[in-house]
C-alpha cells in the first residue's frame, strides 16, 4: 500500500500516462491508479480538480464528491455531472416505479385486511400525511380500487 498522498500522485501519473481508463463518463475527471489488491475490485482514484484521493474508488462517491463536495470544480463540470447524475436517476425510477407502486399495495392491502382495518383508512387525511411523510411520490389508490380491483388481483 502507498504510503503518502506524494507517492500516490506519482503512482497515479504513471498510471495515466500508460491509459486504461474506463468508459463510464465520471472517469474522465479523475485518474484511475491500479486495482487495489486488498479491495474487491475497486482502483485507486485521485480527482482531477482537488487531488482528494481514493484508496478504494467507489463510483458512487466519486460521483458525489464532484456533485456536492468539491470545492475547486468548475461550475460547468459540477452541472454536467449534476444532470448525469439526475439522468441515472430517473432511469433507476422510471424501471423500478411500477414496481415499487405494485409493492406498496400489495402491502397496503395485506395491512388492511390483515389486521381488519376498514378500506377507507386511506381516504382519511391523517393515512395520507403519514403515507406521504414515508412516500412523497406514491398515489395511495382510492378504497374502491384496493377493495375492488387489487383485492381481486391478489385472491385470483
Amino acid at each position: 500500500m502507498l504510503a503518502n498522498k506524494k507517492s500516490l500522485k506519482k503512482f497515479l501519473a504513471k498510471k495515466k500516462a500508460k491509459g486504461g481508463c474506463s468508459h463510464d463518463e465520471f472517469w474522465i475527471w479523475f485518474v484511475k491508479g491500479n486495482k487495489n489488491e486488498t479491495s474487491k475490485g475497486y482502483y485507486f482514484a485521485m480527482c482531477s480538480f482537488c487531488d482528494h484521493y481514493w484508496v478504494n474508488a467507489k463510483l458512487s462517491k466519486l460521483k458525489t464528491h464532484l456533485a456536492y463536495k468539491c470545492q475547486k470544480v468548475d461550475s460547468d463540470t459540477r452541472i454536467k455531472v449534476l444532470v448525469l447524475l439526475t439522468n441515472d436517476e430517473s432511469d433507476n425510477d422510471m424501471a423500478s416505479t411500477s414496481t415499487a407502486t405494485n409493492q406498496i399495495n400489495k402491502i397496503l392491502l395485506k395491512m388492511i385486511v390483515c389486521c381488519n382495518l376498514p378500506f377507507a383508512l386511506v381516504e382519511h387525511s391523517f393515512f395520507q400525511e403519514y403515507t406521504k411523510a414515508l412516500h412523497a411520490t406514491y398515489s395511495i389508490p382510492s378504497h374502491w380500487v384496493l377493495s375492488n380491483t387489487l383485492l381481486d388481483q391478489e385472491l385470483a
